[in-house]
């Protein structure tokens, strides 16, 4: 069980001792008491229902038959004005697995001779491990005055009350949260603050993106400096708007802004001051972003450089209208297809020709109802020859509704003699919804890619912190123990002791530079599976040999199990199906108990491609589990259940990630079982190729035992390649002391001309480093193959910090005998000299 479960049944214990006391207090008080016992079934149903003698004698019935052991014979008994609060706090205090919620309440019962009293009832509720009800047992006490029955029901209501306080505070703020969301959705900007002082400011989404802040709190300094450098068409907008500071009022306008990232933005606002309920006086802004409108932009470019305005409009306006004589008077200049709302439009202009009559009824039948006022006010005969005036154009944006379809539309209004005497005018009629909901779109595109990239960073920022944590843990241990060995270096028994911890660290520092480096390589998709023939059996007996120094340190029991395997050669990539069961079956052992039982069972599954066979491998342990949050998160980079600090047990956090992954590449499946304290099961399905043919079994070879070996390889002539000092100053000790004879060469043009220059014999192998700097491992390898003595067929292996899959490949290819991967491990570079020369 984890802490959290432990800490909420010690609560709920604790409440329930709470709930005892009083119980006993009250039997203490007053004989009037009888005793109730429940039972439920794992599903939460009541099993069994036990009510005492003294229960049934409290309430005037002497016996089973007139009072059975059911729910009913009490609940009916209930007064009816209680009954739906005592079914609430009974319920209420069962589904509370916290135990925070005790059952203790007050109502009234009848008994058999009729008429109702008051009673208390007080009870305990016994728990499954996992929190569900599996005994309540309760006593009821008879109140010895019901005087204070008003009191009680006072209480009763206040409390119904507060509920219903709290569930509605609770509509209030989701229902504020929704309009939030909605406004956050608008295409338009919408920007509000309090005056005098400018504070309480609210921005929706659009509104941030236009003005450049990340925020609320960056828009409250950026913005008052973005709006101070805007830019106006009209200065007598500048002087309404400083008028409105003091003055109530609103103002349609047109202004350009640079905001703090350098970008410039065309608005079309509306500014109005409105006053709250609470008498304060808002600011509200609403505008729309035409920036990206290039074909907007540049119509209003050739009207502005058009003498002939009626022909500018009519170029890129699907209906124009010229208003003449002071609006009495609204010609149809062109209409284009087949615009059936204009012909109604026109049907009424025919009876009644003046502007006003012809704009109000086009807004009956074509504006959305919720536009129409703001559509009205805009488009009425005095606002558009005062703006027009103003302004070279006057745009109103509105949506469109005609026969069920709703679009963004736009009127363009434009003087046709710019003289400031002039009444006559036109107007345009433009279809712009695709690009509202296009600019709309993007508006969205980038809200997604925001949340990408703060996604990406915020990951980024995690795998920083998880790397500088776990790489910091094993070097600080590498750090502090060689210090202390330094100090201790006339202690042989301490020192060794700390040099022991200082491998162990070192190993676990190179398991997590290796995770790290398999996961960017899976990342990065350089990561590839090569697949080849192998055998199942040897696999699993490879794999028990590795993991079997872990199993026996730890105690553990190790069964390996197949069931109906029919194909045991297949094509696989040995190396990363190896990796996948060594990771699971490693966490298997790190997170057991001593003595537990880790069990491999493979099982070949009967609906495999032709050609092919299908394996379900089942990794079983006995060990600490996993509660079923965590295991949502397993397959995540750096995830793990409890720290390194808190469980004892070091890992990277990254194993089960690549196991994944690596999965994922061979196109399987891996899910996960799994209770704390019982153990887990991870169950992976993969399907291989079948092997053309049967493998040959191989020639046993001769028995050696490790002093054979060791005496066999005494006195060995090795030419070591290494430019760096130090590694070939280690190097050259470890196999100095293991008993070889070891000449060196700094680089691969020294190994060469040493080589091409060596008696026969004189060498028995070579131990060649790979990044040299005039000549590296690979050109030294060629060349020596190349030499035409008997020295071109001498034993190389490459040993670099190369590690790679491809490095291997490359390295065989290039004519070596074997590959080591930095840093050195002295029983693996025994292993390979030995395959080398014996």
């Amino acid at each position: 069980m984890d802490e959290k479960n432990t800490s909420l049944q010690k609560s709920s214990q604790e409440k329930g001792l709470q709930a005892n006391e009083v119980v006993s207090n009250e039997l203490l008080v007053t004989a009037a008491t009888a005793l109730w016992h429940i039972e439920y079934d794992e599903k939460g149903e009541i099993s069994k229902c036990i009510w005492s003698t003294s229960f049934r004698k409290m309430f005037g019935y002497e016996s089973q038959a007139d009072f059975p052991d059911v729910w009913d014979s009490w609940f009916t008994l209930i007064h009816p004005d209680d009954k739906a609060y005592v079914e609430h706090e009974y319920a209420a205090a069962l589904q509370d697995y916290t135990g925070a919620k005790i059952y203790d309440i007050e109502y009234r019962m009848r008994s058999k001779q009729g008429g109702y009293r008051w009673y208390r009832d007080v009870a305990h509720i016994t728990r499954r491990a996992d929190g569900t009800p599996l005994v309540a047992e309760g006593v009821v006490v008879l109140e010895k005055s019901s005087g204070n029955e008003r009191l009680r029901l006072a209480l009763r209501e206040a409390e119904e009350a507060n509920r219903e306080n709290e569930a509605k505070t609770e509509m209030l703020r989701r229902t504020e949260e929704f309009n939030r969301n909605i406004l956050d959705k608008s295409a338009c900007g919408i920007v509000s603050y309090r005056l005098p002082k400018h504070d309480n400011m609210y921005l929706n989404a659009e509104a941030l993106r236009v003005f450049g802040c990340r925020d609320i709190a960056e828009a409250q300094t950026e913005l008052p400096r973005t709006l101070s450098a805007a830019v106006f068409n009209d200065q007598a907008v500048v002087a309404k708007l400083i008028e409105m500071q003091t003055k109530d009022g609103s103002v349609d306008f047109e202004c350009q802004i640079t905001n703090s990232k350098g970008r410039t933005s065309n608005l079309l606002l509306h500014s109005e001051i409105v006053t709250n309920p609470l008498g304060e006086r808002i600011a509200y802004t609403t505008f729309l972003d035409v920036s990206e409108n290039k074909q907007l932009l540049a119509i209003n470019d050739r009207l502005n450089k058009q003498n002939h305005v009626i022909n500018g409009l009519a170029s890129e306006y699907s209906s124009v209208w010229l208003i003449e004589d002071d609006g009495r008077f609204v010609r149809r200049y062109k209409d284009a297809g087949d615009n059936d709302y204009i012909k109604e439009v026109w049907k009424f202009i025919e009876q009644k020709p003046g502007y006003n009559d012809g704009i109000n009824y086009y807004m009956s039948l074509c504006v959305c109802e919720d536009d129409r006022e703001d559509f009205f006010q805009k488009t009425q005969y005095e606002t558009v020859l005062a703006e027009i005036r103003k302004k070279p154009i006057y745009n109103v944006i509105y949506r469109r509704q005609f026969k069920g379809k709703i679009e963004y539309f736009k009127i363009s209004y434009a003087l046709v003699d710019k003289s400031i005497a002039s009444t006559n005018f036109v107007m345009g009629f433009k279809n712009i919804n695709d690009l509202v909901l296009a600019d709309h779109k993007r508006n969205e595109e980038l809200a997604a890619a925001l949340a990408a990239a703060e996604q990406a960073n915020s990951a980024k920022t995690q795998f920083l912190n998880s790397m500088s944590h776990d790489i910091r843990t094993p070097m600080n241990a590498i750090i502090g123990f060689t210090s202390l060995a330094a100090s201790h270096m006339d202690k042989p028994e301490v020192l060794q002791a700390y040099l022991q911890k200082i491998s162990i660290a070192s190993e676990h520092l190179l398991a997590l530079i290796n995770d790290v480096l398999d996961m960017s390589r899976i990342e990065s998709g350089k990561m590839r599976i090569l697949e080849k023939p192998l055998h199942l059996s040897e696999l699993l007996q490879e794999i028990r040999t590795i993991i079997q120094p872990d199993i026996a340190a730890k105690q553990l029991d190790f069964v390996v199990d197949t069931i109906d395997v029919l194909h045991e050669h297949i094509i696989a990539d040995r190396l990363r199906l190896t990796q996948v069961l060594l990771n699971i079956l490693g966490n298997g052992v790190k997170f057991n108990k001593v003595g537990g039982l880790i069990s491999l069972q493979i099982k070949e599954e009967r609906n495999a491609p032709e050609g092919c066979a299908k394996y379900k491998f089942v990794i079983r342990d006995t060990g600490i589990g996993m509660s079923k949050e965590f295991q949502k998160h397993i397959f995540e980079p750096f995830a793990r259940a409890e720290t390194a600090t808190v469980s004892g047990i070091q890992g990277t956090g990254l194993g089960m990630a690549i196991t994944k992954k690596i999965v994922d590449m061979m196109n399987g499946t891996i899910t996960v079982k799994s209770k704390p304290g019982e153990g887990t099961e991870f169950d992976v399905c993969l399907t291989f190729r079948i092997a053309g043919g049967r493998k040959e079994a191989a020639k046993p070879l001769p028995v050696q035992t490790e002093a054979d070996i060791e005496a066999a390889l005494q006195g060995k002539h090795i030419l070591l390649v290494e430019d760096n000092k130090l590694n070939q100053e280690i190097a050259q000790t470890i196999l100095t002391e293991a008993g070889f004879v070891i000449d060196t060469a700094d680089d691969g043009t020294v190994a060469v001309d040493k080589l091409s220059k060596a008696a026969a014999g004189q060498y028995d192998l070579v131990l060649m480093d790979i990044q040299m700097p005039l000549m590296d491992g690979y050109e030294a390898t060629r060349q020596i193959r190349s030499l035409d003595t008997e020295i071109a067929s001498i034993p190389i292996i490459a040993m670099t910090a190369n590690a790679f899959d491809e490095d291997k490949e490359k390295a065989l290819a290039t004519g070596m005998n074997g590959h080591l991967a930095k840093p050195i491990n002295i029983c693996l570079l025994k292993k390979a000299i030995a395959k080398a020369l014996l």
